[in-house]
């Protein structure tokens, strides 16, 4: 499946397959769809380059992964979360499907990748991962959040993480740095930009405000200060109510910058503040 008409499927498909499958059976019940797929999800995630067990986008195949138009390469960061959360998926389902023997082998994979991370990607300096290993370096709030919010990262590090999307908070000690406007949240620190992208500076994927990250980072918040968790919940909440053609799919004030109407995910996402799942 192309990402967003580009030529080359998309790195983080097969991971998307297998989450898709684990939401039908979180709520149905049923494992038909992952005992029926066993061959297919083998493959999808045979897909993808994989060194010190995280996913390496190529730099000959741009567009591939979670940002369409970045045009990351190296270790990738929050496809490697993802295939941490894809192993998690498929030990609990196959764990529930009466086969503990691939149950054992995807927790044991599962478990060798926040190590990785910490050691290929992780920037004590700045307490947040980095997007990639070769291009595009720049530091990633989504995969930062996004790793503490779904327990692929914990301990110190986790507190590390959350503790700086505290501190880039309006009025917070990191507030210059920071990365949320009217509840959405900024792909990297404001001061930063992607090296590597057709996309231009503060617009869309390259400095524009996103709602579909809010929970991650307000979920990644929580751990430490609920109370500001909740008041970035709120943020959000309330630049929906003003959107009468929203909610929008990003935004950016400082320059007037708008992108799609009617954004459903936008409107979905932020909800998994309060569904939040760890695995």
């Amino acid at each position: 499946m192309p990402a967003s008409g580009l030529p080359n499927p998309a790195a983080d498909n097969g991971i998307e397959l297998i989450d898709l499958i684990y939401s039908y059976y979180l709520k149905t019940g049923s494992l038909t769809p992952y005992t029926a797929n066993t061959a297919a999800l083998a493959s999808a995630l045979a897909f993808n380059t994989i060194d010190n067990h995280l996913i390496v986008v190529s730099a000959t195949q741009p567009g591939w992964g979670f940002q369409d138009l970045v045009q990351s390469a190296g270790k990738d960061a929050m496809l490697s979360v993802m295939r941490w959360r894809a192993y998690r998926q498929l030990a609990i389902m196959s764990a529930a499907a009466g086969d503990p023997t691939s149950a054992a082998t995807y927790a044991a994979e599962a478990a060798t990748i926040p190590a990785a991370l910490e050691s290929d990607l992780w920037d004590a300096s700045a307490s947040l991962l980095r997007n990639a290993s070769v291009t595009n370096t720049q530091h990633s709030i989504p995969a930062s959040a996004y790793a503490v919010s779904i327990g692929c990262l914990t301990g110190p590090i986790a507190d590390a993480i959350s503790q700086k999307l505290i501190d880039k908070r309006p009025g917070g000690s990191d507030a210059g740095a920071g990365c949320y406007q009217r509840g959405g949240i900024r792909h990297m620190p404001i001061g930063q930009h992607w090296s590597a992208t057709t996309i231009s500076a503060d617009t869309y994927q390259n400095g524009a405000y996103w709602p579909v990250f809010t929970a991650w980072v307000a979920n990644a918040i929580a751990r430490l200060d609920r109370a500001e968790a909740n008041e970035l919940m709120s943020e959000v909440q309330t630049e929906y109510s003003h959107e009468i053609n929203g909610p929008w799919e990003a935004y950016n004030s400082n320059n007037g910058w708008i992108g799609s109407r009617l954004y459903l995910v936008a409107a979905t996402a932020p909800l998994e503040f309060y569904t939040a799942l760890t695995y």
